[in-house]
């Protein structure tokens, strides 16, 4: 009988330290199901942050190209605007009238220097026209006239002016360059300083 009980106190005891085994085993895989919990959360929470920052990132991208496309439409828009205002009145220039055309060529004559004689290159289609004109504008500067070069100006309307080591280009084209290129700056300060666009 003592046997008898010295095994069931054996096995009574076996049973005990396996139950604590079991639950340490237990309790050991529960805080470490809890840690891999905690870290899959807190990776899946980075992930999730990190692609909410690339997202962000992207967005803020996509913005600024969107701005910057927006302006370079708006700049493209202005400069044809300019571009067409500068052809218009090349071709308003082109369109004057044979008087209205001869009494602005004859202004400008006038304007040189009276005290330089020098030939005048005009296009072939201009010759007969400034032939009379010189005639007027000659009576005027009598110690320095004009005269009419063989050379003619391969085209356009308008002249240019040759003295010594001097030339005044007073062609239509030219002019609207010259035009251009003076009121430019003006242009640019009236269209592209509105909304801070010249910023």
């Amino acid at each position: 009988m003592a046997l008898e009980h010295l095994q069931e106190g054996l096995l009574a005891e076996a049973r005990t330290e396996a139950e604590h085994i079991m639950a340490e085993a237990r309790a050991k895989a529960a805080e470490r199901l809890k840690t891999a919990e905690r870290d899959l959360r807190a990776a899946a929470e980075a992930k999730a942050r990190a692609r909410l920052d690339a997202l962000d990132e992207e967005k803020r991208q996509a913005l600024a190209r969107t701005r910057i496309e927006a302006r370079l439409r708006v700049l493209g828009r202005k400069n044809a605007l300019i571009e067409r205002a500068f052809a218009r009145a090349a071709e308003r220039l082109d369109r004057l009238g044979d008087e209205q055309y001869l009494r602005v060529m004859e202004e400008w004559l006038n304007a040189l220097d009276g005290s330089m004689r020098g030939e005048l290159l005009v296009c072939a289609t201009d010759r007969g026209r400034f032939s009379e004109l010189l005639r007027r504008v000659n009576t005027r500067r009598p110690d320095a006239p004009l005269a009419l070069s063989a050379e003619p100006l391969p085209s356009g309307r308008g002249f240019v002016f040759r003295a010594r080591g001097f030339v005044v280009d007073a062609t239509f084209s030219s002019q609207v360059a010259s035009l251009r290129e003076g009121l430019l700056p003006e242009l640019a300060r009236i269209l592209f300083s509105e909304h801070g666009e010249a910023r």
